[in-house]
């Protein structure tokens, strides 16, 4: 079973120390092309220049100098394309840490790595497992779910899973082909855990809107909703500020996200003790 040591988010200013992203646009207008993305590869892009491989050397300074396992989990390409993040962090931590890269799974990739994270957990490959979410905001083409970025800062949260972590892991699932039509069941089954617990939480996605979830919990358990300025880490940043609110009695908190392009609804369910022996960390 993973068991939750800390979990924090990690805000990024301007790096202006590193350089700036010339040849990205060029990069990526030849990548789009050939699926019809238009792209200016002279555009000139405003970005804050933090590599998902700086980004995450930065956590793993915090949380674990020394993990076992490494997994980076982004939903968009990073900002820079010159340095292999695996490649990176090897050099950089101790030991020799599997390192690990979760993409291509929308909002719900942070669930997706931390599926994945158990399967490494359950098979022995680690003790120690850092989870690193990442959000930057350098992009290249429009998109409408790009509209409303928080383009003044980067992002990443950081989980950290120990055999003595204090918070157990209840529940992981990624459930496949939901559509709108049979999300509210979904989504009312996802929530059943927290609903019923005697102090349960929701912390719900930004593809969950109040509606939805008002509809699943039938208004009977507390819901944090989570920013829609990200695309990665907006639910994992709104679970750690849940996590570090203090608390005299255990709670069970659910977060849950719903990827509505690919027809994934995720679940994390934990079992959090009273504060502060959750380890949440609070940024």
């Amino acid at each position: 079973m993973l068991r939750l040591t800390a979990v924090r988010h990690f805000p990024f200013d301007l790096d202006d120390a590193r350089p700036s992203c010339h040849g990205l646009a060029e990069v990526f207008a030849e990548r789009l092309a050939g699926d019809g993305v238009p792209a200016d590869p002279a555009a000139a892009l405003v970005g804050n220049r933090n590599s998902f491989s700086l980004m995450s050397a930065q956590v793993a300074a915090q949380l674990c100098p020394d993990p076992d396992v490494v997994l980076v989990g982004h939903a968009a390409h990073d900002c820079d394309l010159s340095t292999s993040v695996a490649g990176y962090l090897q050099q950089r931590l101790s030991g020799d840490p599997l390192v690990l890269a979760v993409s291509e799974q929308g909002a719900t990739t942070g669930f997706a790595a931390l599926t994945m994270a158990r399967a490494l957990h359950d098979t022995g490959a680690g003790r120690r497992i850092l989870v690193v979410l990442a959000d930057q905001a350098t992009f290249t083409y429009d998109d409408p779910r790009l509209s409303g970025l928080d383009r003044r800062r980067d992002h990443a949260v950081g989980l950290l899973f120990t055999d003595d972590g204090a918070t157990p892991v209840t529940e992981l699932r990624v459930l496949a082909q939901v559509d709108r039509e049979s999300l509210p069941s979904a989504l009312a089954a996802a929530a059943k855990e927290a609903v019923s617990a005697p102090h349960g939480v929701l912390v719900a996605g930004a593809g969950l809107s109040p509606a939805d979830t008002a509809a699943a919990t039938g208004g009977q358990v507390a819901v944090r909703h989570a920013a829609a300025d990200r695309l990665t880490t907006a639910v994992w940043s709104a679970l750690a500020d849940e996590l570090a609110v203090p608390a005299t009695c255990e709670r069970t908190v659910v977060a849950v996200e719903y990827e509505p392009d690919l027809g994934y609804l995720s679940t994390l369910a934990l079992t959090v003790p009273p504060a502060p022996t959750s380890g949440a960390v609070r940024d």
